[in-house]
């Protein structure tokens, strides 16, 4: 396995549901996983992440509340984030923001992406994307 040069590492407060909500609803494989303390390498389309369960030693600076992540975000490529979004949607979860399209001026040109923002289990928010092309950037 290759390893990205950055993995978010997430607290979690019930790795049980954390673990069900990436797997089960966005379709991350598990890689690898420990029991003590209950900890995940999970891995979808080479997006990577680590989930462990909140413990007395865990590396804090303050207080965990919720909404955990406050301030951040972590963006997802999806193959089908359409389906990605109706799988989260059958589960229940309601959107941040809904599926939209979303153009970013880059390198002289856009680039488009369909996306949608939903929080996990603990709070963190998702960016959830897929690739939709480039275009020259249009005069206004």
């Amino acid at each position: 396995m290759i390893y990205s040069p950055l993995i978010p590492e997430l607290n979690v407060s019930n790795f049980a549901e954390s673990l069900r909500f990436y797997v089960s609803i966005l379709g991350f494989e598990v890689k690898y996983q420990r029991a003590d303390p209950a900890f995940a390498f999970l891995e979808l389309n080479g997006a990577q992440l680590m989930l462990e369960v909140v413990q007395e030693d865990s590396w804090l600076l303050a207080e965990l509340v919720k909404p955990f992540g406050r301030g951040m975000n972590l963006s997802i490529r999806c193959t089908d984030v359409v389906a990605t979004a109706t799988s989260l949607d059958a589960a229940g979860f309601s959107f941040f923001e809904p599926m939209h399209e979303a153009w970013y001026i880059t390198q002289g040109v856009e680039y488009g992406q369909r996306q949608c923002i939903v929080a996990d289990p603990d709070g963190y928010l998702l960016r959830l994307t897929q690739k939709m092309g480039i275009r020259p950037i249009c005069a206004s």
